[in-house]
C-alpha cells in the first residue's frame, strides 16, 4: 500500500500543475494570471512556478502529523465537489435554463432536479458524519471562494 501511495501522490504532483495552469490561463480565478502560473517554462516546457505554487499548497497538509486528517481533508474536499454539482445540476434542472443539456428519452422515468436535490443532501449528510466541527468551515469556506471570486472577477452572478 506504501507503494501506491507514493504512486498516487506523484500522480497528483504531475498532473495539479497541469490543471492550476490551465485555470491561471484561462483568466477564471483573478491574480492566478498575475503570479505567472499560466506560463511555461524550462527546457521541456513544463508548468514549473504552477509546481511550485502546487507544493506550497500541499506541503502544509503533509505536515499535519496523521493521514487521518489528511484523509479526511480530502474526502470533504471530493464531497465538496459533488455537491458543488448537484446543487448546480439540481438549479439548473429545476429552472430549466436554457444552455442546460442533458435531456433523458423519457424524463418523467428519471426526474433530474429531485435526483441532484437528493444527491446534494446526502453530501450535507456525510459532511456532518465525517465531521461534525469540520463541516460547517468547509461550507463556509466554499461559499466564501465563489463569492471572492465572482466579485473579484467582475461577474455579477454568483
Amino acid at each position: 500500500t506504501v507503494v501506491v501511495g507514493i504512486g498516487s501522490c506523484v500522480s497528483c504532483l504531475d498532473v495539479a500543475p497541469t490543471i492550476l495552469r490551465t485555470i491561471a490561463a484561462s483568466g477564471h480565478v483573478p491574480g492566478a494570471e498575475s503570479l505567472g502560473l499560466h506560463l511555461l517554462s524550462g527546457r521541456h516546457s513544463e508548468p514549473q512556478r504552477a509546481t511550485a505554487f502546487t507544493l506550497l499548497l500541499a506541503v502544509p497538509f503533509a505536515w499535519l502529523g496523521g493521514l487521518e486528517m489528511v484523509a479526511l481533508i480530502a474526502a470533504m474536499l471530493f464531497l465538496q465537489m459533488y455537491l458543488t454539482m448537484d446543487v448546480c445540476c439540481c438549479l439548473l434542472a429545476s429552472l430549466r435554463a436554457p444552455g442546460w443539456r442533458p435531456r433523458f428519452p423519457n424524463p418523467k422515468a428519471f426526474p433530474l432536479a429531485p435526483a441532484a436535490g437528493a444527491g446534494a443532501a446526502l453530501c450535507v449528510v456525510t459532511f456532518y458524519m465525517l465531521s461534525f466541527k469540520l463541516a460547517p468551515l468547509m461550507l463556509m469556506a466554499v461559499v466564501l471562494l465563489g463569492f471572492v471570486i465572482s466579485t473579484a472577477s467582475g461577474d455579477d452572478e454568483l
